[in-house]
């Protein structure tokens, strides 16, 4: 099966339920996160062992290579 790669924007409250939502569904990975607060997002990023990014173009642009 293959994986769908997901990128998470916005690391706010809800975003802890998201992240395991894609942890549990199978077939699904948790590829990167995004917040403009690039802080929030590096804390998230270590938890979730992905790269962190402030700015979701350079993210998109980035996963796309």
């Amino acid at each position: 099966m293959t994986e769908l790669n997901i990128a998470l924007i916005g690391c706010g409250r809800i975003s802890g339920h998201h992240a395991q939502s894609i942890q549990q569904t199978r077939g699904l990975r948790l590829a990167a996160v995004c917040d403009i607060e690039k802080t929030r997002a590096e804390e998230y990023a270590s938890v979730h062992d992905v790269p962190a990014y402030d700015n979701y173009h350079q993210m998109l642009e980035q996963l796309d290579e």
